[in-house]
């Protein structure tokens, strides 16, 4: 089985029990000149000597998985914002862990290659990650019990596993299903090609997305789309349409002052059409039990927690797991008036999340005014997502119908 070349860790609440406390730690009296002096280990619990009720706990589970890790050679991590480097470097040393490739008791600390224990942003501390190894974020999975620290997922690519409790700390089923789900990510990776008559024999055209010259020209190397102030209700991904007409007005909305230079459409492409057929695809009503983010008003943080929310309940209700591509329909907007599309009338969207988006897609960036002309020939047909429940494997359900009839759509 395929294993990521980085595997990272938040400390508090995930490789152990709650929190290290460094203002708690000695208020009974230090054994030394240096703070850490006072941790002791007994059994699975770390503690204050002075102070026993001071202490942490560390799961079994954790101590298999860190040997599990060891024994398929993967690189160790810790990203943390524990304001107390040494406590939390002492503790890590005190934990001992079987190497199964001597048979010899180790100290954790001597298999951590990466340590991140800083009160920083995690984006932060795997940037560092990433340059002090040269391993791209793809190829790591990281570990942490607050749903903000997702972040790193949506921005970076780091595929992300959160710990359910922090009272309780990793357990070996999240261990597994963070790696189930890293492999699916790696399942689904078709990289770039670089030259050949065919580089991509599998590709499919899939859509049309709207945007400027710069994130088009991003586009056109399969890479992800950056963060910026627009408007992103169903979590942060690339919005597609499968109207060219759509993606073209929405190139423009938000940038009327913009020149038509920087206004651009691109045709998307999946680089293997059987892989993203075989991908999970939900399609949810506008406005139904899938809730929506507010981006706007919305920390980083924020949005990152709202993603796993609806993750949770894309799972209860579609039986998927991430990476999954999600559908909707999106109501007519008052601005369309000045357009040629349809009055009044719904229209159809796909959003391919971070992960998904620069694993598997590229786009054909152009002007919009070089693009129109070509609207109504063979390269710019309209898709119509919604005739294409059966052939993609897209999901529905009873609320997601209820809603097509409630506003007479097919």
């Amino acid at each position: 089985m395929a294993y990521p070349r980085i595997v990272a860790f938040d400390l508090d609440g995930t490789l152990w029990h709650n929190w290290l406390d460094g203002n708690k730690i000695g208020c009974k009296g230090w054994v030394s000149n240096a703070l850490e002096d006072n941790l002791e280990i007994v059994g699975n619990q770390i503690r204050d000597k002075r102070n026993k009720s001071v202490r942490v706990k560390v799961s079994d589970d954790v101590f298999n998985i860190i040997s599990d890790l060891i024994g398929n050679r993967v690189k160790i991590a810790i990203a943390s914002r524990n304001t107390h480097k040494s406590l939390c470097d002492r503790a890590l040393w005190l934990l001992k862990v079987f190497d199964p490739r001597t048979n010899q008791w180790r100290p954790l600390s001597d298999f951590i290659v990466y340590s991140e224990i800083y009160n920083e942003s995690k984006q932060i501390h795997f940037e560092r990650i990433k340059e002090y190894s040269g391993v791209e974020y793809h190829d790591m999975l990281f570990f942490d019990d607050q749903a903000a620290n997702s972040e790193v997922e949506m921005w970076q690519g780091v595929t992300f596993q959160k710990v359910a409790h922090s009272s309780r700390g990793l357990m070996l089923g999240e261990y597994f299903h963070g790696l189930e789900v890293w492999r699916q990510n790696q399942y689904m990776r078709c990289p770039m090609p670089n030259a050949g008559p065919d580089p991509l024999p599998n590709r499919r055209h899939i859509g049309y997305v709207g945007t400027d010259w710069f994130t088009g020209q991003r586009y056109a190397e399969g890479m992800r789309r950056l963060k910026s102030s627009r408007p992103s209700r169903w979590g942060w991904g690339m919005y597609v349409a499968d109207n060219p007409e759509m993606a073209a007005f929405f190139a423009r909305w938000g940038r009327e002052n913009d020149p038509d230079t920087n206004i651009y459409i691109c045709r998307l492409f999946v680089r293997d059409f059987e892989i993203f057929r075989q991908m999970d695809k939900v399609w949810v009503a506008e406005k139904g039990s899938i809730h929506r983010t507010d981006n706007h008003h919305s920390t980083d943080e924020q949005i990152a927690e709202s993603q796993l929310k609806r993750d949770k309940l894309i799972a209860r209700t579609f039986k998927v797991d991430k990476p999954y591509v999600l559908f909707s329909r999106h109501h007519w907007m008052r601005e369309m008036r000045a357009t040629n599309l349809p009055h009044g009338k719904r229209f159809n969207e796909m959003v391919l999340y971070p992960q998904v988006q620069d694993a598997l897609f590229y786009g054909e960036p152009i002007k919009v005014s070089d693009a129109r002309p070509r609207f109504f020939g063979p390269d710019y047909k309209v898709l119509n997502y919604h005739t294409k429940m059966r052939p993609w494997n897209i999901l529905c359900n009873e609320e997601t119908e209820d809603d097509f009839l409630s506003h007479g759509e097919a």
